[in-house]
């Protein structure tokens, strides 16, 4: 089911491409598509201007002075993808994959649409918005009760490099966490403080890589 409440924008991946590439985006790891190059490839000489028109079309851009002018609030929400140093992937049993890119004020979650076919589904949450709804769609265990496999993946967006990685798996009557990072994989008990601050701490490393840059 797809959440309500908040403003959601529906693109075409042709479209989110387009977009992130007049922010000068050339690579970036995607939904689909893993590391995208697509600004080496013909596809701005053959789609380019039949996406803008689209993409005018939904009133996500307007024509400025003969320039493309993205409009609020997705242009915020394109900048926070081109942006971001990181992004985590969430899968679980049953539930189908979803990105979020880390950003200051939160994440830019980007998941296919299940009401519109072919279409991707952005987001924009503060950061406690986003953490809650990932207890609530059952992604953690809530008061013992045990939700199923999860995997968090976490990558560098400029390039898709994995950073880490964290697996919850149940044994018996236990919930372990498995994390996986710099070449060492660890095991150990559940807690869903640490949880909370290891994906907090993406939110840190990408505001200090900001500010060292």
């Amino acid at each position: 089911m797809e959440k309500t409440g908040y403003e959601s924008f529906y693109l075409a991946e042709n479209e989110l491409l387009v977009l992130l590439a007049g922010k000068g985006v050339k690579s970036w790891y995607g939904l689909s598509l893993g590391i995208n190059r697509y600004a080496e490839t013909e596809f701005f000489e053959k789609w380019l201007y039949p996406v803008l028109a689209k993409l005018y079309q939904k009133g996500y851009v307007d024509w400025e002075d003969g320039m493309v002018a993205i409009r609020e609030p997705i242009d915020s929400m394109i900048n926070g993808l081109a942006n971001a140093a990181f992004c985590m992937t969430a899968e679980k049993a049953g539930s189908q994959k979803k990105i979020c890119y880390f950003i200051p004020q939160g994440a830019v979650l980007l998941e296919k649409s299940q009401r519109e076919a072919d279409m991707l589904r952005l987001t924009c949450l503060d950061k406690e918005e986003f953490l809650s709804e990932l207890w609530e769609e059952g992604y953690f265990p809530e008061n013992g009760v045990w939700v199923g496999d999860c995997r968090f993946h976490f990558h560098a967006v400029s390039d898709g490099r994995l950073v880490e990685s964290i697996k919850l798996e149940e044994d018996g009557l236990l919930t372990w966490i498995v994390l996986e990072a710099a070449g060492e994989c660890r095991r150990f008990s559940y807690e869903e403080e640490w949880c909370r601050k290891k994906i907090q701490s993406f939110w840190m490393r990408g505001a200090k890589k900001k500010t060292d840059s």
